[in-house]
């Protein structure tokens, strides 16, 4: 079974660039369930909080503005090329957690041994069911609209396979747009399936 990264690798990852570049960065590419956890991690951080930038404590080390000597400014350039490589890689996990391509209902596969069976492609709203395989127990459900992935159309905890939407729930999903779906085991490291995708009529 594959060993998906943890919460805490996750944010130290964001917040520091803590932990094995290679290890963290592949996992990313490889795994959508940690690729989805990881992009709705960067959403949803708080901002930067830092004090601005103090320009009189600047100019009393002996810096003017608009004064930068040629080895500051290939300074600046080397920090500046380095922020775009990391949001180059910060860019390809969001890519790598939601693909576009292709019309296979569920991402390349089940690497978290849960598979999702139903619903996929386009189905009645009075038949929607949502049915998966996988270790006994509860899970939490989550259906994401990705123009909104941060707000959850249905975020469900306790569930069980066979899980039928409430009255509520239903009315919440427009007709034609594409969800994503997927359960996840809370105790221990989640246990996170891949993301499947529906829409309804």
């Amino acid at each position: 079974m594959t060993v998906h990264l943890t919460l805490e690798q996750m944010q130290r990852w964001h917040a520091e660039g803590a932990g094995d570049r290679d290890t963290i960065v592949s996992h990313l590419a490889a795994c959508d369930a940690c690729g989805l956890r990881y992009a709705e991690l960067v959403r949803t951080a708080a901002p930067d909080t830092r004090a601005a930038f103090d320009v009189e404590t600047f100019r009393a080390a002996g810096h003017r503005v608009g004064h930068w000597r040629l080895g500051r400014r290939a300074t600046a350039w080397r920090v500046s090329a380095a922020a775009a490589a990391a949001a180059a890689v910060l860019v390809a996990a969001v890519y790598v957690a939601y693909p576009q391509f292709g019309p296979a209902p569920v991402y390349r596969g089940d690497q978290s041994g849960v598979r999702l069976v139903q619903p996929s492609g386009i189905v009645d709203r009075a038949d929607l069911v949502f049915v998966w395989e996988g270790p006994e127990g509860a899970y939490r459900l989550r259906v994401v609209d990705l123009d909104a992935p941060d707000a959850p159309v249905i975020a469900r905890d306790d569930v069980s396979s066979g899980y039928r939407p409430s009255a509520g729930e239903l009315a919440a999903l427009r007709a034609g747009v594409e969800y994503r779906w997927f359960v996840e085991r809370p105790e221990g490291d989640a246990l996170t399936s891949p993301a499947a995708r529906f829409s309804v009529r």
